[in-house]
């Protein structure tokens, strides 16, 4: 079945206030705006679903969210199932129910039964899903919330997840010999998020809810910076329901790390960093923030319960420019001589496009735009050398650029790509240009301090008795 996406615009609106349903507010509308004109060519599928996300929760305007969905659909199906991560299986789910589509079938592709093989089964610990290293907490509750989202969730997922807590009411991977020193704040958040949900659909999570909320209004009336943005947004939705002065001051702390002042052209709109030091400090050095912070930010802004909430365009919006041209690949690597598929989305109907990869001599596919004003391109990367390149897609005065890594499958062949992952974005991905035009990029020192703070405040911290 071939997404659609015509009836987003008068999808059925719920868990929001009439008021809320009427038209947007002034924050959220700069965030939108500033979030839509960043450029996507190398983001990661987990980013891009982040980004259809909180457009969904903001009700952006219905191109730009039909667009997300479109590029989510086609990445699902293209890439194989088999090769997306518990958490990309489980945003994707939930972008895709939330715009009103189903995603038991993505052209033909079965999403939820895919998420729900991946619960283990080993005795000792049911109802576990299976995540990589770091991932137990996130990859747990976005698997709870996106089974719970269409009905299929398990209660072994919701028992696992309780008997990680500690008696402080936080969460650990070892609650038995763990539970000391810092927890991970985001983990902490969605670990509550997720049995909130669950609790809407299993009963008998309040008294592991309670001491979770507990700890979190401890931790949120502790110094400014404690939790970070990040964590703070997710944690809007579910404490607005256990604690909602808790839920004020959570939505105050993204509040706050959003640049309102026009003395930083480039940037206004966005939540800038995950703390107030971390925001003076990009403010200081003229740095753009990563898009993820808005999109994330964007849920606390406008709380909505994942695994009921409907999506509905919504008034008022200014400043936010239509779709613009926009290319995904398949597959963010292709072995030489192979064959990648592209998506080209933003162009004309009825408009020829070519591709080529720069320092690549020729066009290497050439498609037409539907009357969908979609074009599906098969690309032949053909005796291109095992590098990274820059994809380019072309049609009369638009063209889209994304990254693309052809790497040699011979056996002992060095992979071309080498870049590493760092909280799902790679490190060559954090790219902070100074915001005034023809500025040079900032000294290697100063960009790597600044990123291995943000690095102590979001990752997981090693817990020691």
């Amino acid at each position: 079945m071939v997404l659609v996406v015509a009836g987003l615009a008068t999808a059925v609106l719920s868990e929001t206030t009439p008021a809320r349903a009427q038209g947007v507010d002034s924050r959220t509308n700069l965030a939108v705006a500033w979030l839509v004109k960043q450029p996507t060519g190398t983001f990661t599928t987990e980013q891009r679903a982040d980004v259809t996300l909180g457009l969904e929760a903001a009700g952006a305007p219905a191109d730009r969210v039909g667009n997300s969905v479109r590029q989510l659909g086609f990445l699902a199906s293209s890439r194989g199932v088999s090769k997306l991560t518990v958490t990309e299986l489980a945003k994707i789910i939930l972008a895709i129910s939330i715009a009103g589509q189903n995603p038991a079938s993505v052209d033909g592709v079965d999403l939820v039964t895919e998420l729900s093989g991946r619960i283990g089964t080993r005795p000792a610990q049911p109802g576990q899903f299976l995540t990589d290293f770091g991932e137990e907490f996130s990859g747990q509750a976005w698997g709870i919330l996106a089974l719970a989202r269409v009905g299929k969730l398990p209660v072994e997922t919701l028992d696992f997840l309780r008997s990680r807590q500690c008696k402080d009411g936080s969460f650990d991977a070892d609650p038995v010999n763990g539970c000391h020193g810092q927890p991970a704040y985001v983990d902490q958040a969605l670990a509550l998020t997720a049995l909130v949900a669950g609790q809407q659909r299993v009963a008998q999570q309040g008294a592991a809810i309670a001491k979770a909320v507990a700890w979190e209004a401890k931790e949120l009336n502790g110094p400014v910076g404690r939790v970070p943005a990040t964590a703070a947004a997710y944690l809007v939705w579910p404490l607005s329901l256990w604690n909602p002065a808790a839920s004020h001051k959570a939505q105050s702390i993204v509040l706050g790390q959003q640049v309102l002042s026009s003395s930083y052209p480039g940037v206004v709109g966005a939540i800038g960093a995950e703390t107030p030091p971390l925001l003076s400090d990009l403010l200081a050095k003229k740095l753009v923030p990563v898009s993820g912070l808005t999109s994330v930010g964007l849920l606390g802004m406008n709380p909505v319960g994942l695994t009921k909430y409907k999506y509905v365009t919504r008034s008022g919006w200014a400043g936010v420019p239509g779709v613009s041209a926009q290319v995904v690949a398949s597959s963010p690597t292709v072995a030489k001589n192979g064959v990648v598929t592209v998506l080209a989305t933003g162009f004309g109907s009825g408009e020829k496009l070519s591709v080529t990869l720069a320092g690549y001599r020729g066009t290497l596919g050439s498609g037409t735009v539907g009357k969908d004003r979609l074009a599906k391109i098969p690309v032949s990367v053909r005796s291109a050398s095992a590098q990274q390149y820059t994809l380019r897609v072309t049609g009369g005065t638009k063209s889209a650029e994304t990254r693309l890594v052809v790497i040699d499958p011979r056996p002992g062949a060095a992979a071309a790509d080498k870049t590493s992952r760092q909280g799902g974005q790679r490190s060559d991905e954090v790219r902070w240009p100074q915001m005034s035009a023809g500025a040079t990029m900032l000294a290697g020192l100063g960009l790597l301090a600044l990123l291995a703070a943000a690095a102590l405040v979001l990752r997981r911290s090693a817990r020691k008795d």
